[in-house]
C-alpha cells in the first residue's frame, strides 16, 4: 500500500492555476528549447499548450517564456528568468511536499 497525491497551486476562487501538467510542460521547454517538442511529449496540441501558457502568464503576472522565430530550423522557446524561478520553486515544494506526505503516511499507515 502507498500513498498517491496531486498538489495544485489555485486561486482565491479555487480556479487551478499551477500544478504538475503545467510544470511538466515548462520542464519539457526547459529540457527541448521547444513549446511544441514539449507539449509533443505530454501528448498535448500546441495550441492547448500555448494557450495553457499564456493563461498562466496572466493570472500570474509574469512571463514565463520567450520565443524565437527561426528559419530552416524552427524557432525556439526558453524559460524567461520568472519561469525558471516559478520552475525551481514549484520543483522543490513538490519534493519537500511529497517527502512530507510520504512520512505522515507511513506513520499512519505503516504495515506491521
Amino acid at each position: 500500500m502507498r500513498l498517491r497525491s496531486k498538489l495544485w497551486i489555485v486561486t482565491d476562487e479555487r480556479e487551478k492555476l499551477f500544478g504538475d501538467g503545467p510544470y511538466r510542460l515548462l520542464l519539457g521547454v526547459q529540457k527541448t528549447g521547444s513549446l511544441k517538442r514539449a507539449a509533443e511529449e505530454q501528448k498535448m496540441a500546441y495550441s492547448k499548450a500555448y494557450m495553457m501558457i499564456k493563461a498562466l502568464e496572466q493570472r500570474l503576472g509574469i512571463k514565463l517564456l520567450n520565443f524565437y522565430k527561426g528559419g530552416k530550423g524552427g524557432g525556439r522557446a526558453e524559460l524567461t528568468g520568472d519561469g525558471l524561478k516559478l520552475l525551481e520553486k514549484y520543483g522543490e515544494f513538490r519534493n519537500r511536499a511529497q517527502d512530507y506526505l510520504d512520512e505522515l503516511f507511513a506513520a499512519y499507515f505503516k504495515e506491521e
